[in-house]
């Protein structure tokens, strides 16, 4: 038995030859049981860790968008609701200047201006009441339709007293008309700056989710790749290990069938040359009858093993 010591990739295997002469080969060139099944364990790893991967992507890239819909349509209520907001209460303030050029001056083509700017504040009032608003509580849209409600009709009741009882009788009704648009606009103030928060706050989930997205989408990506370039590489280097083994198979069998003849030239045929010469030496001993038997001896030997 001898040992043997061979480099292969970098490293040097130590194997003690066995009675399995193919297991004492793939052991000489560095190919022990294990590495196989190792590396295959890598490829496979390599190839769930890039699924798993492509997986989080999907699901991050889904929950984004899921999320970046939700705030969008909270960004488009918030619009829709500021913008029927600020018509509304433009045709408030349009249908109290036209009573106030009404009161003043007394001519009546100001009321057909106002009676077009009633019909729109009644209109803007059911649109308030059906365009959700984010972040503006149902008490506080009430609230605000009621003073509406009573602004206006503050302004009939002034139209009243002007044509009733001259310019007097109406100033007497301004004070309270002033409070209530003061108080109205106080609170439309309000709802403004709360529903510009909610904006701000949407433009800032916005940008972020943007953000997140993109590192998360950049750094899987590159993470996948990787993964995938290492899986190629180590394919590539177990079917480059394959073909050293292949080839090296080939080398062993040649040399093992070299050997087999070298064994049989130096071993088998010397001593079925000694058995000759022994036989010859005997020939001239044996009586008659065992000549012959002696003679087919030698015929075999040399038919068999010398040609």
């Amino acid at each position: 038995m001898s040992e043997c010591s061979v480099g292969f990739g970098g490293a040097q295997h130590s194997c003690v030859p066995g009675a399995d002469r193919g297991r004492v080969a793939l052991c000489c060139l560095g190919f022990e049981g294990g590495d196989e099944t190792e590396m295959n364990q890598r490829l496979v790893s390599g190839f769930w860790v890039t699924v798993l991967i492509l997986v989080v992507m999907g699901w991050f890239s889904y929950t984004s968008i899921r999320e970046f819909s939700e705030t969008s349509k909270v960004v488009a209520r918030s619009n829709a609701y500021l913008s029927v907001l600020e018509r509304l209460l433009t045709n408030v303030v349009s249908a109290e200047s036209e009573v106030r050029g009404f009161v003043i001056m007394g001519n009546e083509e100001y009321l057909g201006l106002y009676n077009g700017s009633v019909r729109e504040v009644e209109i803007g009032l059911e649109r308030l009441i059906t365009t959700p608003a984010p972040k503006t509580s149902d008490e506080t849209e009430d609230k605000l339709a009621q003073l509406i409600r009573a602004r206006m009709e503050r302004l009939r009741m002034s139209i009243d007293a002007r044509r009733r009882g001259g310019l007097d009788e109406a100033v007497n009704l301004a004070g309270v008309g002033k409070r209530l648009m003061d108080e109205l606009r106080g609170l439309s103030d309000n709802i403004y700056r709360t529903e510009q928060n909610a904006l701000s706050d949407a433009a800032m989930r916005l940008e972020l989710i943007s953000v997140r997205s993109t590192w998360i989408i950049s750094v899987g990506s590159r993470l996948a790749v990787t993964f995938s370039l290492v899986s190629t590489l180590a394919i590539g280097r177990a079917e480059s290990n394959r073909r050293i083994l292949e080839r090296a198979l080939l080398e062993i069998s040649e040399r093992e069938q070299r050997r087999i003849g070298q064994d049989l030239h130096d071993g088998l045929c010397q001593q079925l040359t000694g058995i000759a010469l022994m036989v010859r030496g005997l020939q001239g001993n044996v009586n008659q009858a065992a000549r012959g038997d002696a003679a087919t001896v030698l015929s075999l030997i040399h038919v068999d093993y010398f040609g």
